[in-house]
């Protein structure tokens, strides 16, 4: 079994902010290697994981290794710099299907 060698960088939809309770989801996440951060559009509020100690996402690492946050987050908000902007909710069409 090969692990994956290049990050993956998720952009959360602009429509959903709020979900099963919680008011204000991140924005932004990473995964490299063991690692994983998420973070707002602008770096801040980062939580950081280590998924082979913790893959239930329970331990917030972010205070222990600032260095690893300031890599990720960096790396991260790069990436949604460089896409296009997320237009979710002018292509939502009003919620009704594109077909």
């Amino acid at each position: 079994k090969k692990s994956r060698k290049k990050a993956l960088f998720f952009r959360r939809p602009p429509d959903r902010d709020s979900f099963y309770g919680v008011e204000d989801l991140p924005d932004l996440a990473i995964r490299s290697g063991k690692w994983k951060l998420l973070c707002e559009y602008d770096g801040s509020d980062a939580l950081l994981y280590d998924l082979q100690k913790d893959p239930g996402e329970s331990m917030n690492l972010s205070r222990e290794y600032p260095g690893i946050v300031i890599r990720l987050s960096n790396k991260v908000i790069d990436w949604h710099m460089s896409m296009p902007p997320d237009n979710g909710p002018a292509l939502s069409n009003g919620n009704k299907k594109i077909k």
